[in-house]
């Protein structure tokens, strides 16, 4: 039997702010800010196809790392690779007790945009300790390929972060 993939994801934000409008017989009244919830379900199968994923926790060796989506460690000595797949959910969580931020950019040499669309643009996200960033690309990220496979990532020390990426 062939490895298979269910990605369930979740995106939702909602803040309720109460204005104080100093009125003394009624109430103050509550803003609900929210643009709702985003989720669903990716398997091989869906329009959005999701066929691999990479998971781990990486601490930075001298203040860098870096991922080489063709060549990812997987588990019991394996290897995964992206190639010919686009990258279609990110999730990244910067350690809470960092020193600072971590900083994700699209690496000089066969660079991949895992933040948009066009490998072209050298895009990066900084991430503070103790934050989140999780991306759907919705099938329009660019494909991996051996001129398109490298993110480069740099910090502090040995800070660190837990990362997945599932591609399809």
């Amino acid at each position: 039997m062939a490895d298979a993939q269910t990605a369930k994801y979740a995106f939702t934000l909602t803040v309720d702010e109460v204005k104080d409008l100093g009125l003394d017989i009624v109430g103050n009244p509550t803003i609900t800010h929210t643009t709702g919830t985003d989720s669903g379900t990716l398997t091989a199968a869906t329009t959005v196809p999701v066929t691999k994923t990479y998971s781990d926790t990486i601490s930075l060796a001298v203040g860098a790392a870096a991922l080489d989506l063709t060549s990812l460690p997987g588990p019991e000595s394996t290897t995964i690779t992206f190639d010919g797949l686009k990258v279609q959910l990110v999730k990244i969580v910067a350690t809470e007790g960092n020193v600072g931020p971590i900083t994700f950019v699209t690496a000089g040499a066969n660079g991949y945009n895992l933040f948009g669309t066009d490998n072209a643009s050298a895009e990066q996200i900084e991430i503070q300790a103790g934050g989140v960033l999780m991306m759907y690309h919705v099938n329009l990220a660019e494909d991996v390929d051996a001129t398109h496979k490298a993110v480069t990532i740099t910090g502090t020390g040995t800070d660190s972060f837990s990362i997945i990426l599932v591609a399809g």
